[in-house]
């Protein structure tokens, strides 16, 4: 079954007092195109990440959003009392020497250096990446199941605008049946009505008739697009990536039924030409969101 391009998937956990909340959202995309975005400090989760959407999905735009809310355990900042002490009372006595006014502010000690103390603390991210996989695989779970639905009413919409375009078809086949049929006796009517009643040549009448039969035949381009909307039926009962396989189909189908129209010269023929191109053009906007 088709999948959609468009879905979205989120879960959470929490691990030592931290909530890791996963965001996956997709849109459609001519190839596959992903990007992660995570904290700073786990950035070297993105090679890890980028396999797991890779293996899942097979075409769209695919944004991964990792979010850690809590105390940071990697990092820790304390203040060296003894600096801010010695800065506090060397901009104390520099105030005096100059004659300023106003105290010495909180801000104006701890912007000297090695007041604010910044430790980086070791933390085992091969280990926490083990814990928060499964959270990515499951805001995974719930974008393809989103993916999945929206496919199942992209196909229906598709079979619907098929069996139009494939009833047009055969009404077409039939119509150039029946203008065939009828070519020879036209031909016929035509000559008799210019000669003024002089007698036709029965092999020439033959030779001409096959002729007009022969340039507004359009059987092959018949076969071909029937041919090619059975072809996109198959697609889309088939599992896994098919949008570009579809949009290969849909050219073909255009290029029958543009070849088709410029061979008819019946009215009749010529109206269900303009609503197959309508057909056509609404399987082109379903298939753009096709994985």
């Amino acid at each position: 079954m088709v999948l959609s391009m468009t879905g979205f998937g989120r879960a959470e956990t929490e691990i030592n007092g931290r909530r890791f909340s996963v965001e996956v959202r997709s849109v459609n995309s001519r190839f596959l195109e992903v990007k992660v975005r995570l904290p700073r400090r786990y950035l070297v989760w993105e090679e890890h990440v980028r396999p797991l959407v890779q293996a899942r999905c097979g075409r769209g735009r695919v944004d991964v959003l990792v979010v850690v809310d809590g105390h940071d355990a990697g990092t820790r900042v304390t203040i060296n009392r003894d600096a801010a002490r010695r800065y506090h009372a060397l901009l104390t006595r520099l105030k005096a020497e100059l004659g300023l006014d106003g105290p010495v502010r909180l801000s104006d000690v701890i912007s000297g250096p090695e007041v604010l103390v910044v430790k980086e603390e070791s933390e085992d991210l091969v280990a926490l990446w083990g814990e928060v996989e499964p959270v990515v695989e499951r805001a995974l779970d719930g974008l393809i199941a989103m993916r999945r639905v929206e496919g199942q009413a992209l196909a229906d919409d598709l079979r619907s605008n098929l069996d139009a375009l494939g009833e047009r078809l055969e009404r077409a086949r039939t119509r150039v049946d029946e203008n065939s049929a009828l070519a020879g006796e036209r031909l016929k009517e035509r000559l008799e009505k210019w000669l003024g009643g002089l007698e036709i040549d029965q092999e020439r009448l033959i030779q001409e008739v096959a002729i007009v039969v022969d340039r507004l035949d359009v059987s092959e381009e018949l076969v071909r697009a029937a041919s090619h909307v059975e072809q996109f039926r198959k697609l889309i009962e088939t599992n896994g990536p098919v949008g570009r396989k579809l949009e290969f189909l849909l050219q073909e189908l255009h290029r029958e039924v543009n070849t088709l129209g410029s061979k008819s010269a019946d009215v009749e023929l010529s109206q269900l030409v303009v609503d197959m191109k309508s057909d056509l053009e609404r399987l082109r906007e379903q298939i753009q969101n096709v994985e």
